[in-house]
């Protein structure tokens, strides 16, 4: 075991450090925290809009919220890829020593250079005629800016943003006198490297118009995007996963923030897919997301200090139980990450990683056999454990039980662990009792 962890610490912790300070990987971590507001916004009138049975018990009341609170779900959640775009260029262009305004215009125009400006609709009647679809052109199709387009937003905007920032440190730009106005400067030094934008995504573009897919979201799509929700759903890949962030949290790093640098994007894409698809009534089609992967995680946490309070006699043990149940009722676990330690913590090594996986895996086949409900809306991060259950899954009750059963669950793994760490903080102090009656 010894072997092993050095091993770690001599890889994998350096390189999750560099990760985590790499430009880009901080940039995409930007775009991604930025969506929390916008996904809680459209989440919470999402549960307005669709309140359970409302419909039966008051249909002019469903109808009135469905046709004007809805729309609030459509610009926010529906259109998550302008909040992402934003966010990014801004983060990515401060790196880089762009101003952030261009920044995030030459990260839409990069984005819409390749987009389709086309819609296929479905059977439709056309000058008096049945038709089977309609081609609408000219358009930018509402999925273009949905879940479906954070990958090519990602892409866009982190190549657009760096080769603008090469013309730029390259000095290929139009210089004024000093007595011109900053903004105005700003604008004429902006325009060669804009310019250079414009023409290598203008090229990319007509490139892709050779190809099979006719456009560059098309061609990602098929070979990145759905090779890697397809990954992101699957519970063996996910396994791996939680073992890297839960080595990462052991040695001291935050591995939430490390592994959700990468596969961030991937929870976002499955989050709003699945949210667009309770809206129009269809089947969700991911059980992991980023509201299931928050909702249940949070109960994870929780059972080690329900599990310090309920089985440590020590004076050490039960005052940290009661200093951390607080906080972990609102999913805040540092006080017990930190103050216990469980970090480096050799003896809660085993339950903090494997615990945590069993009780994943656990809720992945109770949401498989349709038992846990798979939540929908996103809730704020610090919403209390239960109530989120309750709330995230549209006010299903098994949200909740089922966070009660991962509770269980882990105070039981944690049990024999808890009892021979407190057995040790029990002979500490009594050592201490006889030093000091001996003083």
């Amino acid at each position: 075991m010894k072997k092993f962890m050095d091993m770690l610490q001599k890889y994998l912790v350096p390189f999750a450090a560099k990760l985590d300070q790499n430009k880009v990987v901080a940039a995409m971590k930007d775009g991604m925290v930025a969506t929390v507001p916008v996904t809680i916004i459209g989440a919470l009138a999402m549960i307005v809009t669709y309140f359970p049975y409302l419909d039966k018990f008051a249909p002019n009341v469903s109808a009135w919220l469905y046709n004007n609170v809805s729309v609030i779900s459509t610009v926010t959640i529906s259109m998550i890829t302008v909040t992402i775009i934003v966010a990014t260029a801004c983060g990515y262009a401060k790196q880089l020593h762009v101003e952030a305004l261009f920044g995030v215009t030459v990260a839409f125009i990069a984005f819409f250079m390749l987009a389709d400006f086309s819609y296929v609709g479905a059977a439709t009647t056309a000058a008096g005629e049945a038709v089977e679809s309609v081609t609408v052109t000219g358009v930018i199709p509402l999925s273009a800016l949905s879940s479906g387009g954070v990958f090519v937003a990602l892409v866009t905007t982190i190549v657009s943003i760096k080769l603008y920032a090469v013309i730029q440190d390259k000095n290929f730009t139009i210089k004024l006198p000093d007595a011109v106005p900053p903004n105005v400067a700003g604008a004429f030094t902006s325009l060669i490297p804009m310019f250079v934008v414009c023409v290598v995504f203008a090229v990319i573009r007509d490139l892709f118009a050779l190809t099979p897919w006719g456009y560059f979201p098309a061609f990602l799509n098929d070979v990145l995007a759905r090779p890697l929700l397809a990954l992101g759903d699957s519970v063996w890949a996910i396994i791996v996963i939680i073992f890297v962030q839960q080595l990462l949290w052991w040695f001291g790093i935050h591995g939430s923030n490390v592994v959700r640098t990468v596969w961030g994007p991937i929870l976002l894409m499955m989050m709003t897919a699945n949210m667009e698809a309770f809206a129009a009534g269809e089947e969700l089609p991911y059980i992991v997301s980023q509201t299931f992967w928050n909702v249940y995680s949070g109960a994870f946490f929780f059972s080690i200090p329900l599990a310090l309070l309920l089985f440590c006699k020590s004076a050490r043990g039960k005052s940290m139980g009661k200093a951390s149940i607080g906080p972990a009722v609102f999913v805040i676990h540092e006080p017990v990450l930190f103050g216990l330690p469980v970090v480096l913590n050799p003896i809660l090594f085993i339950p903090f990683v494997f615990v945590y996986i069993l009780q994943f895996v656990v809720v992945y086949v109770l949401a498989m056999v349709g038992i846990a409900p798979i939540p929908i809306a996103e809730v704020p991060w610090t919403t209390p454990i239960i109530f989120s259950g309750f709330l995230s899954t549209n006010f299903n009750i098994m949200g909740a039980l089922v966070q009660v059963l991962v509770i269980v669950l882990g105070v039981i793994g944690y049990y024999p662990f808890i009892k021979a760490l407190d057995k040790q903080y029990l002979a500490e102090e009594k050592k201490n009792e006889e030093l000091t009656a001996e003083k």
